[in-house]
């Protein structure tokens, strides 16, 4: 987000949050005069002049002239005795704020999945041992950070192939929706085209299918094994608990940091306990990677963290139900926070997420009305047909699991800090805080890029709304909310079958705007109305909250491995 600095003043009050009080407000600019005019002068001058230039060097150093200045005029008071000369509350190199650097620590501060699963409202999916597999319905119980979620995804289309199939990185499309330059190409159709050709899974098929009888008794066993599971984390937790408590240690305890602040070390929980994904080694980036790759990887590393912050919204709301509205609906029902809902859950609670595959049963309400599929009037509505689709899936990054037992699925977007050092090839900047030009906060609406994606995680995952949460690393986190369209769904699984029918079963890959075809007018009218419900619906989602100081572990609190 772009800050406007009004000028030097306000560089000032928002560079040292205390240097108002260096001067009364409507005192007389007389106060300031046992100081020559000169000096004041030229320091200001130099204090425009850097900040115009995009220096930070050269802006600390007027800063630090300026503040010294204003300091001493100010202690002295307009006449009296003199007062000591003022020390700078700030030296020039923390006066920047900009920090730089060529390897970004994506895992800057940041909470491990273990350390998520041991929290009070989270409940967790076993390690994949635990667990039977079966048909594509008992996908939804691997967790993503296991090595078989990922080899689950061959010939599947999941939301990282999405936006390839439908076109949207494609120049025509991009330009109607306001698609950034950086995501425009890549061919990422023909990513798509090669990803879908590949073999699926054993028993997973080549179109979306109904659960199996059998299907269904293993995803009863895995019902019980999870919970299961989550009894044996609670009935550890507790042993811990009870041991601390008769050594003496503390049994409570916020244990959490806002951004900027200093206490709560990382991987503890939030009553204090040392999470058991504390002494993990946290990989780093090597210096000279692109800034996609760091874009992805801090996306992925904050993830864990943005949901300890959302489960941390859990907690303070069932503590005090009144205060705020909650976007994930209700919050009676927990007494005591540090108790684990496992099992039985208690209030709302988050659930961790695996990959959940497209049942064929839902397709039937996924219709084009008969006016968008060029039927006469009064014909009736043709459900999708399976026939013409891949096998679909998603994995949103957790549920909120409400009181009455509904779920909302729970989309998470991390806005990565870093961004290109123009002064030095090869490097990064980063803000330091959020009062930073360079700053960059969480998104204020839906991007149009995360329509298809957040609309096929509720449609996979039987869900009728969910939350997307966008996480900054100095701004806080906005929560939105929207609604599954099931109309929308219908045209966006119209084209994904058109894209598999007539490029990947076909053996064509695609070329660029390949949709829609030249010269199909019926086509051109169903895509254009495609995409303008995507702006729509990007639109329409409803800011449900910001979450100011998110959590933050306090360790690893350098941006920068090198």
């Amino acid at each position: 987000m772009t800050r406007d600095f009004g000028g030097p003043l306000l560089l000032i009050l928002l560079a040292v949050p205390h240097a108002g009080a260096l001067q009364e407000r409507g005192a007389p600019r007389a106060r300031m005069s046992c100081r020559p005019v000169g000096a004041r002068q030229n320091a200001f001058a130099a204090l425009d002049t850097a900040g115009s230039s995009g220096d930070d060097d050269a802006l600390a150093d007027a800063l630090q002239r300026t503040l010294s200045l204003a300091a001493l005029d100010v202690a002295r008071g307009g006449g009296g005795a003199r007062a000591p000369r003022a020390r700078s509350p700030v030296s020039p190199r923390s006066a920047s704020p900009i920090a730089r650097g060529r390897a970004p620590n994506v895992y800057w501060r940041a909470t491990s999945a273990d350390e998520l699963r041991s929290h009070c409202v989270y409940r967790a999916l076993p390690p994949v041992d635990a667990i039977a597999l079966g048909g594509p319905s008992t996908y939804a119980w691997v967790r993503q950070d296991d090595a078989l979620w990922s080899e689950l995804h061959a010939g599947v289309l999941t939301s990282r192939l999405l936006l390839g199939v439908l076109g949207f990185a494609e120049p025509r499309a991009a330009r109607a929706l306001g698609v950034p330059r950086g995501m425009v190409g890549g061919r990422q159709a023909e990513r798509a085209y090669h990803a879908l050709r590949q073999p699926t899974p054993a028993g997973c098929g080549t179109s979306p299918s109904a659960p199996s009888a059998r299907d269904l008794e293993l995803a009863e066993r895995n019902a019980i094994a999870t919970t299961r599971y989550n009894e044996m984390l609670f009935a550890a937790e507790a042993a811990v608990a009870a041991a601390a408590a008769a050594a003496g240690g503390s049994g409570g305890g916020g244990g959490g940091v806002g951004y900027g602040a200093g206490g709560g070390g990382g991987g503890r929980r939030r009553d204090g306990r040392r999470g058991r994904g504390a002494a993990r080694r946290w990989p780093q980036l090597p210096a000279g990677c692109s800034i996609n790759e760091v874009r992805c990887a801090w996306g992925s590393a904050q993830e864990a963290s943005t949901l300890r912050s959302l489960a941390e919204e859990i907690v303070r709301d069932q503590q005090q139900p009144q205060q705020q509205p909650q976007p994930y609906g209700g919050g009676v029902g927990v007494t005591n926070a540090r108790t684990p809902p496992r099992p039985p859950p208690l209030g709302v609670y988050l659930e961790e997420a695996g990959l959940c595959m497209l049942d064929a049963s839902r397709l039937p309400a996924l219709a084009l009305p008969p006016s968008l599929a060029g039927a006469p009037a009064g014909a009736r509505r043709a459900p999708a047909d399976a026939s013409r689709l891949p096998p679909i899936g998603a994995s949103p990054d957790a549920f909120v699991v409400r009181v009455d037992g509904s779920r909302l699925v729970v989309e998470v977007k991390n806005v990565c800090p870093f961004v290109l050092d123009r002064k030095r090839p090869g490097g990064f900047c980063v803000a330091r805080d959020a009062d930073s030009a360079l700053a960059r906060g969480p998104h204020e609406q839906l991007l149009v890029t995360h329509v298809p994606q957040f609309q096929l995680e509720m449609l996979c995952a039987g869900c009728a709304s969910g939350l997307l949460v966008s996480s900054s690393a100095c701004a806080g986190i906005n929560v939105f909310r929207a609604a599954r369209d099931d109309a929308y769904l219908a045209l966006l699984l119209h084209f994904v079958g058109v894209f598999y029918t007539r490029h990947v079963r076909a053996g064509v890959p695609p070329g660029a705007d390949f949709f829609p075809t030249p010269g199909d007018a019926a086509e051109g009218s169903l895509y254009d109305r495609l995409l303008a419900r995507t702006a729509e619906l990007a639109r329409e989602a409803v800011l449900e909250r910001h979450i100011a100081q998110p959590w933050r572990t306090a360790e690893r609190s350098a941006f920068f491995t090198q």
